[in-house]
């Protein structure tokens, strides 16, 4: 990514500024480059996640049973110290004292630190600048970027940094060393955050580390661990400016509003790791971005009993279609350990054979054992036959392919390269020198697409503010819930979640949902398998529930569509069906292509030849003009014979 930087000198004394020795945001005198010797460089934060703090901040996480008004809430804390050079600073404003809001896909800019309301009402998303500063010898120097956004939070009364950390609960891949990329089975409430200098290294011990692996690091508990200490603005949760000074760390306890990962109703109780992260699109510049994350082992004790049972389901993202000698890839529900029916022992298993596949899955909730899934694969298409011209330049040539596909597709490269034409035949630009080009030819094999679910709500308007019901439904087949219908009252961000039948989460997704009858996009890739379960789930501050039930004429099943599965019932009974209506669902087209053919646009530098004469027969002298004796005897061809020669026929005969 590019990074733009807008560069300002700062006098004496400016916003925010604070004195620590010669070491400040005004004064570089004393502040020290990262790499030794050096006198001219940027001074960049460097954010960390602490595991000691997550394990051991008031007693480490709590967790909840599904009962109660913390039902389901695994309560973390969050500690993410700053152990770089410089600070992490983040503006509203920009150095032009303009602000930049964000409403759906429009962005809007005001002039000083006016409030902005969206002409939509949704809430805005106020894009913000992080501040770098940089030593040139004594002076320090203020450089601008955009990066990421912050919303106003109602519970908080301040604005938050959207997407600071993420917190999921995950089960171990003991293959896999990077925690992040472990199977996800819960995710957190809170992504956005307030920074500021919620207390020193010295003041919270253990918190600031050289590493933030499980176990690891050293301990960095005192000022003289940090060469640029106290190096900040003195930040606090403010509406202009926010940040984490040198040596000093941010924490959000697991007693505020967010601070807790959705257990899900079905979970079983087991080991489990807490996985968190800060700035996990690295939208920030920072001196490491490969530091941000940290995982604690978690024991559950308060969900579904170990061992209790249930079934495992198979995402197959691309289909279950392939072309002979290509994969089709098939991905297990989590788990610890896996065995599939052709033998294979990792979750993800890249099919090349046809034939039915199941998997049985070892989870918390025991041994689990998938529904079959069928794989098919078609005969791939040969190379078409190609048809090259031959051109005097610079002119066009129009080159031609036949096969047995139904669509031809055409290349400037043998591999990868762009589509610069389509169908049997292409004209090519100008050419002023030959050129290769490449064709295939493809059949495009339609997947399925259609409706299903309840079309409509029926009866009365019932308006829940409790979104902890669930519409239950089978999945025949993988398939994509591409989006629903909902009926909202008021506008507000809405949380969509959906689950397997031991709780694992498969996918959630955000999204702003004006008031009114709605239709939602949601892309969410359905596993094959039982069980599942689907609704508006969140009830915390950020999250506006709000949505229509029906209770008038509710008779499962429904058919979610296209014979991929049906809707079975809700955790609410027979009598009432919840939120989401009118699925759209599909399946992916299979596109079977066939390998490329050279076909070539040959340029001559032929010579046009402009013949006016009748080559018709004798001279006639009396008339300067050629006899049609020879033409009319059949000894002259009618057309013109000398185009093929690469001569250019003027036409006229004369």
């Amino acid at each position: 990514m590019m990074v733009r930087y807008v560069l300002t000198v700062l006098a004496f004394g400016a916003l925010m500024a604070t004195s620590y020795g010669q070491c400040s945001l005004t004064n570089a005198t004393s502040c020290l480059c990262r790499n030794t010797g050096e006198t001219t460089c940027d001074l960049k934060p460097d954010i960390t996640i602490s595991w000691y703090a997550l394990q051991t901040y008031l007693s480490g996480p709590t967790e909840n049973p599904q009962t109660g008004t913390q039902a389901g809430r695994l309560k973390v804390s969050g500690s993410t110290p700053n152990i770089g050079y410089g600070p992490l600073e983040v503006r509203t404003a920009d150095q032009s004292n303009l602000r930049h809001f964000v409403c759906g896909t429009d962005t809007f800019t005001v002039g000083g630190q006016t409030g902005f309301s969206c002409p939509s009402g949704q809430n805005p998303k106020q894009i913000i600048f992080q501040q770098v500063y940089r030593k040139e010898g004594n002076t320090m120097v203020r450089n601008e970027r955009m990066a990421g956004s912050m919303t106003y939070h109602s519970a908080h009364n301040h604005y938050h940094v959207n997407d600071w950390t993420t917190m999921d609960l995950k089960l171990q891949d003991p293959s896999e060393p990077d925690p992040r990329k472990w199977p996800t089975v819960a995710t957190g409430a809170k992504i956005g955050f307030c920074l500021m200098d919620y207390g020193a290294c010295s003041t919270y011990p253990g918190h600031c580390r050289t590493s933030q692996n499980y176990n690891g690091g050293t301990a960095l508990n005192t000022s003289a661990n940090f060469p640029n200490y106290g190096l900040s603005g003195g930040y606090g949760c403010g509406t202009n400016v926010q940040g984490i000074s040198v040596g000093r760390t941010d924490i959000y306890s697991e007693s505020l509003d967010m601070m807790w990962i959705n257990v899900m109703d079905g979970l079983c109780n087991g080991n489990y790791w807490v996985v968190a992260e800060a700035d996990p699109t690295n939208v920030f510049v920072e001196e490491n971005d490969d530091n941000n994350y940290t995982a604690i082992p978690f024991t559950m004790t308060m969900q579904r009993n170990a061992g209790s049972g249930g079934s495992a389901g198979i995402v197959a993202p691309d289909g279950l279609r392939g072309i002979t000698g290509s994969t089709v890839r098939l991905t297990a529900t989590p788990g610890y350990s896996y065995l599939w029916s052709n033998g294979a022992t990792s979750r993800s298993i890249d099919v090349t054979m046809p034939g039915t596949y199941s998997v049985t899955v070892t989870a918390p909730c025991g041994s689990l054992t998938s529904s079959t899934v069928e794989v098919t694969f078609e005969a791939p298409l040969p190379a078409p036959a190609g048809i090259g011209a031959t051109v005097v330049g610079p002119a066009t040539a129009t080159l031609g392919a036949s096969g047995s596909g139904t669509e031809f597709r055409w290349y400037d490269s043998a591999t990868g390269g762009q589509v610069v034409g389509t169908g049997a035949q292409f004209t090519t630009p100008s050419l002023t020198g030959t050129t290769d080009y490449y064709v295939s030819t493809r059949n495009v094999l339609s997947g399925v697409t259609a409706f299903g679910a309840k079309t409509d709500r029926s009866g009365t308007i019932l308006n829940s503010n409790s979104a902890r019901q669930w519409l239950i439904f089978n999945a025949d087949k993988p398939f994509e819930l591409v989006s629903v219908k909902v009926h909202a009252t008021g506008n507000g961000d809405r949380h969509f979640v959906l689950k397997d039948n031991v709780g694992n989460v498969i996918e959630e997704r955000y999204a702003y949902v004006p008031a009114g009858t709605q239709r939602v996009q949601l892309n969410m890739k359905v596993p094959a398998g039982t069980g599942h379960m689907i609704t508006a789930y969140d009830d915390n501050t950020e999250i506006v529930l709000a949505l229509h039930r029906d209770d008038t004429g509710v008779s499962y099943p429904y058919p979610v569509g296209g014979g991929l599965g049906s809707i079975t019932g809700s955790t609410g009974g027979g009598s009432l069906y919840y939120y989401l209506y009118d699925w759209e669902v599909r399946t992916p087209d299979l596109i079977v292509e066939s390998p490329r053919t050279e076909v070539t646009a040959t340029v001559t530098d032929g010579v046009v030849v402009d013949l006016r004469v009748l080559l018709d027969g004798p001279l006639d002298p009396s008339t300067g003009l050629m006899s049609t004796n020879l033409r009319d005897l059949g000894l002259l061809p009618n057309a013109e014979p000398y185009t093929g020669l690469g001569h250019v026929f003027v036409g006229g005969g004369e």
